[in-house]
């Protein structure tokens, strides 16, 4: 994945996308961190409660250092724009560098992880409560259970929380884990992925309610047209108590695209839909720029946009959904801000494959 790495990000801003066609939709820049002690490189997506509050985490910032670095924040940024850091991480038995999505309960407390440090520097699972005191629900000690906690966190209606570990279990320096974590604070490996066919390095989870899990593994899958780029092309994947884990897609890295990372969402017919952060076949330094795709509840897989570099490259975040099918998402490159690979955009995907562009990224605008 080094050719994702290369992207230098100059500013990291909170902005919101108004309006639905490219006639009408207008970008405007809610916060824009400072990387000091309000936090700096936010990574996971927002959530938002019943007033508009927004709730995030940031990688780096805040007051504590770790190795060098800032361990950064949980913050909320309110209506009006005001940013407070709820709580700062310190890189000790808290842990550090949180990446995750947060989730929230009914009581207005805040659950997510961080991907390092700790005692062990395996990372955490944390809650913040409203008043934003931190617990650390559970400290990653041993390899056998998961190493570096990464995506988001699944809530069940009894407060368990579902979660993916990037890399860990029994096999050594592989290959992550989907694991529980009960109220009581008990914490149950449900599945330890193996590295090949099954999939390497989940990332996110998404449940139907109905207790089933889906996911999408950043590598593995078995197809070895993407060896050289990484450790084959990755897959989309069902976890349920019955019957375990289920490959529902193993990516070929050529039309069907490559490396996925984002949150699943399901439609209103069950379907699954992702992005991939590769192929598709369209330029992109022979590697394609990354597609949108769907998975039928027969396991079939259609390519529903290709990206192609001048309307956006390397979709990351996944995608969300409205009730009338339209399908919303950022690309980590491309589109016609800033010079070469592009800053990114933001894009609206309609229910007959119509892709419109709804705003062109460009950080010399102060928009990140």
């Amino acid at each position: 994945m080094h050719r994702l790495s290369n992207f230098v990000a100059y500013s990291f801003a909170i902005w919101a996308c108004f309006g639905v066609t490219a006639s009408n939709a207008a970008e405007k820049t809610l916060y824009s961190f400072h990387g000091g002690s309000d936090g700096g490189n936010p990574e996971g997506a927002l959530i938002s409660d019943s007033s508009g509050n927004l709730y995030g985490t940031t990688y780096y910032g805040g007051n504590n250092t770790c190795f060098g670095e800032t361990c950064g924040t949980v913050y909320k940024l309110a209506p009006d724009g005001t940013e407070t850091v709820l709580y700062a991480f310190t890189g000790a038995a808290d842990g550090g560098n949180p990446a995750s999505t947060l989730v929230q309960d009914s009581s207005g407390n805040l659950f997510g992880t961080t991907k390092a440090y700790g005692p062990d520097d395996y990372g955490t699972i944390f809650e913040i409560g409203s008043g934003g005191s931190e617990t650390t629900l559970y400290t990653f000690l041993d390899t056998n259970v998961g190493v570096g906690p990464v995506g988001n966190l699944v809530m069940d209606p009894s407060g368990n929380l579902f979660g993916v570990t990037f890399g860990g279990g029994k096999k050594p320096a592989c290959c992550g884990v989907i694991y529980e974590l009960q109220s009581n604070g008990t914490l149950n490996v449900l599945y330890e992925f193996k590295g090949r066919n099954d999939g390497n390095y989940p990332q996110n989870l998404t449940s139907d309610g109905a207790g089933n899990l889906y996911g999408v593994t950043l590598e593995g899958g078995g197809y070895s047209a993407c060896v050289s780029q990484s450790q084959y092309c990755g897959t989309v994947f069902r976890y349920s108590a019955a019957s375990g884990e289920t490959v529902l897609h193993a990516f070929e890295g050529g039309n069907d695209g490559s490396n996925p990372a984002g949150m699943l969402v399901i439609d209103k017919a069950g379907n699954l839909i992702g992005t991939t952060q590769q192929g598709g076949n369209n330029g992109c330094n022979g590697y394609g720029c990354g597609t949108v795709f769907k998975i039928s509840s027969d396991g079939t897989e259609s390519i529903l946009h290709a990206f192609h570099g001048s309307d956006g490259a390397y979709p990351y975040g996944g995608v969300i959904i409205d009730n009338a099918g339209n399908l919303y998402g950022t690309t980590n490159a491309g589109g016609r801000g800033c010079r070469h690979q592009g800053c990114g955009t933001v894009f609206k995907l309609a229910p007959d494959g119509t892709e419109t562009t709804l705003a062109n990224l460009n950080r010399h605008s102060g928009d990140g």
